[in-house]
């Protein structure tokens, strides 16, 4: 039986488990991305991101760059009873 591995929301001082996440690599030259390629939203934060809870968008007015990032449900493997039930 494999075990639920949860993981914390990455918005500063949340300390909700993370549902949903979206691939960071997409926002390389708008962001000096150092850490990491995947960030992690819980509930709350990926509504406020995402209100259709389907993609993220950002703009960068310096560029005129829009990106449009797809939000991902956590699954944190795919026979997990938590994530999956």
């Amino acid at each position: 039986m494999t075990r639920h591995k949860s993981i914390k929301c990455q918005i500063k001082g949340c300390k909700q488990n993370a549902t949903r996440w979206f691939e960071t690599k997409k926002l390389s030259g708008d962001f000096d991305m150092k850490s990491h390629d995947t960030f992690y939203l819980c509930t709350e934060h990926a509504s406020q991101l995402s209100p259709t809870d389907e993609v993220v968008l950002f703009l960068n007015p310096e560029t005129g760059k829009l990106r449009q990032i797809e939000l991902a449900i956590y699954e944190c493997q795919p026979d997990c009873s938590v994530c999956n039930g």
